[in-house]
């Protein structure tokens, strides 16, 4: 309960933060790029860039996460052929070095 708790308190604090920064820097900005200009109130800016890095670091994080989890099946794979091996070095018989 005090983890939903905190998460909601952050959530609601977030939330006025985000308000208030609205409210005081809710001027228009320009933006030019290749295809066209696009005006726009500064916080709809900043929050469109910070959820374009949010979506690029969840890419980059997605694709090396996939190639961990490659490697881990890899290395899986090797263990179980090296307990099998071992394994079968177990089970063989032992010579008797005198005879």
């Amino acid at each position: 309960m005090p983890r939903i708790l905190l998460i909601a308190l952050l959530f609601v604090l977030l939330l006025v933060a985000g308000i208030g920064f609205t409210a005081l820097n809710a001027t228009p900005v320009s933006l030019d790029y290749f295809f066209g200009h696009w005006e726009t109130l500064l916080p709809w800016v900043l929050l469109v860039a910070m959820l374009a890095g949010f979506l690029l670091g969840m890419l980059v994080t997605g694709f090396a996460l996939l190639e961990l989890q490659r490697r881990n099946r890899r290395l899986r794979k090797e263990l179980r052929s090296l307990e099998a091996e071992v394994t079968n070095l177990r089970n063989l018989p032992i010579r008797n070095a005198n005879g």
